[in-house]
């Protein structure tokens, strides 16, 4: 708010008040550069963030997001068994990948060159071990635990399971995170 303060009387200065466009200039500049595109809105907040569950990473700087997707296999007895190994399939793989975001973070590895938004590939291009991923569960166990399922769908022969972790500060506690190990970059 302060700096909308501030641009508004850098133009007041710059403008001539005696004209009378200047005049009305002043008078709407306030009105029209109200400032709010510079600040989150809660319908932008609630549409990408809170209601988008197709992509991954850090949606907002407090909530992570990692999906995972599974088939059904007919190996694993009835319906209801199908569909019931297939969610645990896929929140084993949103799980890892969540994990896998974390070390990214905390680490500071950067994405690829070409942005996507939401592309998981893109976007945390270093495939950690198995055994990294448990480490990093191991150590990042408490906020993992903290984390929820936030939406599981069907399909013809498949499940996907989006996974978010809702943490005040979320990225700065993940970046100052003691680690048991360093990967192997």
């Amino acid at each position: 708010m302060l700096s909308c303060l501030r641009l508004v009387d850098w133009a007041m200065r710059l403008l001539p008040v005696r004209s009378f466009a200047g005049l009305i200039l002043c008078g709407a500049l306030p009105l029209a550069m109200s400032c709010s595109p510079l600040q989150p809105s809660e319908i932008y907040y609630k549409r990408d963030a809170l209601y988008n569950f197709l992509e991954e990473g850090f949606l907002s700087p407090d909530l992570l997001q990692a999906a995972g997707s599974s088939t059904m296999r007919a190996t694993d007895g009835q319906l209801q068994q199908m569909r019931q190994a297939c969610l645990n399939r896929a929140g084993e793989m949103a799980h890892d990948r969540l994990v896998s975001m974390m070390l990214h973070t905390r680490f500071g590895i950067p994405g690829s060159a070409k942005q996507e938004k939401g592309d998981f590939k893109q976007d945390y291009p270093h495939v950690f071990t198995d055994r990294e991923i448990l480490l990093g569960s191991i150590d990042f166990a408490d906020l993992l635990n903290r984390s929820f399922v936030a939406f599981q769908d069907f399909n013809d022969n498949g499940c996907q399971v989006s996974v978010r972790l809702l943490e005040s500060d979320l990225s700065k506690k993940i970046r100052q995170r003691p680690m048991s190990f360093r990967p192997a970059l």
